[in-house]
C-alpha cells in the first residue's frame, strides 16, 4: 500500500492562525473548539428504608469553561499571574509538520492578537489512535494534496491538573474526520495555501470535577487557512 501521503508527512494539522508577524512558520497553530454537555453524579439520600438518587447534575462544556479552568490551574501552578484570562483568549494546539498529528503537540493560550498568555500543555494534551484512514491525491513531487485529502482517525484529548489544583482530570475523545486542500506551490519561493477542516461529531468521555465522577458528549471542531513553505 502506497504511504507516501501528506497526511503522514505534514500530519494533516489545521491551521487556522498565524503567528503575529504574519511570516511563514516550521509550524502551525490550530484553534480548538470544545463544546458538549457533561452529567455529574448527583447525590444520594436515606431515609432508613430506600436510598434516593438525584438525577444527574447537567453542565454545558465549552471552550470557554475549559479556558476559564486552565486559568485557573495555571495561577495555582504558579504558571500565570491571575486566575482570569482576558477578553477574547484562545486555546491552540502548536504542532510541527511531520510530527504525528496531535501526538505532539503544545497546548497554549494566546491572547486575541494571538500573543502567548501562558503554555498549557502540562495540563491538557492529546493524542492519536494508530490507525489513520485516508483517500484522495497527492503529488509525488512535494506530498502535497492535490487538490484534497480526507482522512479519518480517533484522536483523544485529556486534561489532567492532579498538579495543580486538582479539580478537573478527564479523557475524551472519537473519530475524527478530517479535509485539507492545497494550491500549487510557488515554483520559486515553495509558498503555497492550505484550506483545512476537521470535526469529532461524537465526541464522549470521562473524568471527576472536584472528586465527583462525570461522563461527557459533545463535539470538537477545527477549520481554517493557512500559508506555508515547502521545506
Amino acid at each position: 500500500m502506497k504511504s507516501k501521503n501528506k497526511f503522514f508527512t505534514v500530519a494533516a494539522v489545521l491551521s487556522l492562525l498565524t503567528l503575529a508577524d504574519g511570516s511563514l512558520q516550521a509550524q502551525v497553530t490550530n484553534l480548538v473548539t470544545i463544546s458538549g454537555t457533561a452529567l455529574l453524579q448527583g447525590d444520594t439520600t436515606n431515609n432508613g428504608t430506600i436510598s434516593t438518587t438525584a438525577a444527574p447534575i447537567k453542565y454545558a462544556v465549552s471552550t470557554k469553561t475549559i479556558l476559564a479552568q486552565l486559568a485557573t490551574d495555571e495561577n495555582a501552578a504558579g504558571n500565570y499571574p491571575t486566575n482570569v484570562f482576558p477578553s477574547g483568549a484562545k486555546l491552540v494546539a502548536i504542532v510541527s509538520p511531520g510530527s504525528g498529528f496531535f501526538n505532539n503537540a503544545d497546548f497554549q493560550v494566546l491572547d486575541k492578537t494571538n500573543k502567548l498568555l501562558v503554555d498549557v500543555s502540562d495540563i491538557l494534551s492529546a493524542s492519536q489512535g494508530n490507525n489513520l484512514i485516508y483517500s484522495g491525491k497527492s503529488s509525488d513531487a512535494t506530498q502535497l494534496s492535490s487538490p484534497t485529502q480526507n482522512a479519518n482517525l480517533i484522536v483523544f484529548l485529556t486534561y489532567d491538573d492532579s498538579g495543580s489544583t486538582g479539580a478537573l482530570e478527564f479523557q475524551i475523545g472519537g473519530l475524527m474526520a478530517a479535509t485539507v486542500s492545497d494550491t500549487t506551490p510557488n515554483v520559486i519561493t515553495g509558498v503555497y495555501t492550505e484550506t483545512q477542516s476537521a470535526k469529532i461529531a461524537a465526541m464522549a468521555g470521562e473524568g471527576t470535577a472536584d472528586g465527583n465522577p462525570f461522563v461527557f458528549s459533545g463535539n470538537l471542531t477545527f477549520a481554517g487557512k493557512g500559508t506555508l513553505t515547502l521545506p
